[in-house]
């Protein structure tokens, strides 16, 4: 496993917690996170950037999206 998948599952191992802080302490301060969807159906759709960005992505997420499993 290379670097960048370890960073990655640590990061959805975390989302998967409900630790959105050690999420957070995982990304860069330029992050962009990218969600595809009609924005008028979608409130977690678009372009985000920075930790305000992808926090309030995450949180989005997280309103109307419940993950029954999270199998990494």
């Amino acid at each position: 496993m290379g670097p960048n998948e370890k960073k990655l599952r640590e990061i959805y191992q975390f989302y998967a917690d409900g630790n959105l802080e050690s999420v957070m302490s995982l990304l860069s301060d330029d992050v962009v996170m990218r969600s595809v969807g009609a924005s008028n159906r979608l409130d977690h759709s678009g372009e985000w950037h920075g930790h305000a960005g992808a926090r309030a992505h995450i949180q989005a997420l997280a309103e109307h999206w419940e993950f029954a499993r999270l199998e990494l």
